[in-house]
């Protein structure tokens, strides 16, 4: 997308043949007809009045398009500006949800230019073909929805003014993002990052190999059996006498508490426990020796841990005055006032699940709870939603701080949960109670930790943007020549050369190639997401920077016009290098009309 102060140039059609202007009037009417569910009648009135002469209501009601599509999306932060300002690819770029304002954006250009140049016949078609992008921007927005942390990552990173790329979508179930240019940048993939090794990954996914992994580098880890989906009852007897009662039963390759259950005591518990997480995996079962304690997640974030997060099923101790129901009034209002834990805990309702476990404990909701009994509220693994969540970072024993470390530098993954359970951690590790139970290569963590996650990433005061000279051809005769090439990039060691694909015909590539790295590109954001490129000269023609704009402003040692563009143009040319300011404008513009 380029500049927005470009969409009016934009609007003129295919290779700048000017479309018919219509009043704004008119032209939200022929919308309204063509596109009754976009419902313009809650346009700006300064669109149907012209108000600010053509171009001006033109970029509004673009602007307008804009957030008609994306309002059926109802996603949080997502905000379109009322107006095209100078500062609007800015804005788009810097908001958390850049990629579908941006698409959105596109669209309603392209719904702009075909009203203008629709024939009757070809409603229906435009239509459906609409109708059929609206859907794209539903998947999409879907899709950024799932993501907050990566979100935070994206909306902190332009914050700092770092270059963001998404790489890859759909590979993972996260997306991966490149913050950052070339040979300075890193990829991140939710909190996973390039560094991370591959077998570490591989070790996490698998509880069988995390247990006999931690066992070899002498942790503490419970006693575990693996068990193949289709056991015999010997087998499973024999499993279960070597690992004891009370055991734990869950599969070898799912996360999130699904298909585990824990204290089991007996052989039917056992048998239920099985088929249940044999309803989440395809691999294999794991029995492993129950351990009491509470439950703890070490957040490693760049090889440092960062904080301890204590995990408990949501519990009442009574006061010897309050009935159950009274007391969980008390603590859901206490729960839902704290905003400072990690995950807000949701409130706990007196369900059918919870009435029974209370009874089981037996307790009724209008008994007083003596003083000092404690009263479990939830056995559900799955849906932690209602736990509660406490910090414990300046309470755990240096020991254990050393073994979330060592965890990280030995198998090679900066960023990782060490999952424990101890029944005291401010204990020494060699004294015994804690015992280690899984690593997770990607964390869930609140979005506010993205800040932490790029900075760990890349410092601010680290190098983040591979070094850029941009030149950019009116026309095809304002092409710079070759032995003008080849001086700059003698002037320029270890630059790249990049320049469009489809003006290979005026670029000697086959000369060039065996002394200098030479990239055509069909986007200008290709060669920057080349990470093995230690500082690139650009060279772009007018047609392609109307259409996708600088390719970035950071790195940015020089640009330059070459040729002469018409008065109008060149005064929005001139707008947009004030725009960039002495930071990144370093030497002077050539070329000005």
């Amino acid at each position: 997308m380029g500049p927005g102060w470009l969409v009016d140039l934009v609007v003129q059609g295919p290779a700048g043949i000017a479309l018919p202007l219509l009043p704004c009037s008119g032209l939200v009417k022929r919308l309204d007809e063509l596109f009754p569910e976009l419902d313009l009648a809650k346009f700006e009135p300064a669109i149907a009045n012209g108000e600010g002469g053509y171009e001006v209501s033109l970029s509004l009601l673009c602007a307008q398009l804009t957030e008609r599509l994306i309002a059926p999306v109802q996603l949080d932060s997502c905000v379109v500006p009322s107006a095209f300002r100078p500062d609007i690819e800015s804005h788009l770029l810097r908001g958390p949800h850049h990629d579908l304002v941006g698409t959105s954006l596109q669209l309603a250009v392209r719904i702009l230019v075909w009203t203008l140049e629709i024939r009757d016949d070809a409603s229906a078609l435009i239509r459906a073909h609409l109708a059929a992008e609206v859907q794209k921007l539903a998947r999409l927005a879907g899709y950024l929805s799932r993501h907050a942390l990566t979100n935070a990552v994206v909306s902190y990173a332009h914050q700092r003014d770092l270059a963001v790329w998404q790489l890859a979508a759909g590979v993972t179930e996260w997306p991966i993002l490149q913050l950052g240019t070339g040979h300075f940048s890193r990829l991140v993939c939710s909190t996973a990052c390039d560094s991370d090794s591959f077998f570490a990954a591989h070790i996490c996914r698998q509880k069988a190999y995390t247990n006999q992994v931690l066992s070899r580098l002498g942790f503490p880890v419970p006693r575990q059996c693996r068990l193949p989906l289709s056991s015999s009852q010997v087998l499973i007897q024999s499993t279960v006498k070597s690992i004891g009662y009370p055991c734990v039963v869950k599969p070898c390759d799912a996360e999130q508490g699904r298909g585990v259950t824990i204290g089991i005591t007996n052989l039917e518990g056992l048998q239920q426990a099985l088929l249940r997480a044999k309803a989440h995996t395809d691999s294999e079962l794991l029995v492993e020796q129950h351990v009491e304690g509470a439950y703890h997640r070490m957040v490693v974030i760049a090889s440092q841990l960062v904080r301890v997060l204590r995990l408990e099923p949501p519990f009442l101790i009574g006061d010897g005055s309050g009935t159950v129901a009274q007391l969980l009034d008390q603590a859901n209002s206490l729960r839902l006032l704290d905003g400072a834990e990690e995950y807000i805990s949701r409130p706990v309702e007196l369900n059918d699940a919870v009435l029974g476990l209370i009874a089981s404990q037996g307790f009724v909701p209008e008994g007083v709870l003596p003083v000092g009994t404690r009263v479990v509220l939830s056995a559900d693994l799955e849906n932690r939603s209602n736990w509660v969540y406490s910090e414990w970072l300046d309470r755990v024993h240096p020991s254990l701080v050393q073994m979330a470390v060592a965890i990280a530098e030995t198998l090679g993954i900066s960023n990782v949960g060490v999952d424990i359970i101890s029944t005291d951690i401010t204990r020494p590790l060699q004294l015994g109670g804690t015992m280690l139970i899984e690593l997770n290569a990607i964390q869930t963590l609140n979005p506010r930790w993205g800040a932490t996650l790029v900075d760990r990433l890349l410092p601010p005061e680290q190098i983040c943007h591979i070094p850029l000279r941009v030149v950019i051809c009116v026309a095809e005769a304002d092409w710079p020549s070759r032995s003008w090439i080849e001086q700059a990039l003698e002037a320029s060691p270890g630059y790249a050369l990049a320049f469009p694909r489809r003006l290979a015909s005026l670029v000697d590539v086959e000369t060039l190639s065996c002394q200098w790295t030479v990239i055509p590109y069909s986007h200008p954001r290709q060669p920057l997401m080349n990470r093995s490129l230690l500082g690139l000269l650009f060279l772009l023609d007018w047609r392609e920077f109307l259409l996708s704009g600088l390719p970035v402003a950071q790195g940015l040692q020089q640009i330059e016009l070459w040729g002469s563009l018409p008065i109008r143009q060149a005064s929005q040319w001139q707008s947009f290098c004030a725009g960039l300011g002495s930071a990144h404008l370093r030497s002077g513009v050539e070329g000005l009309a």
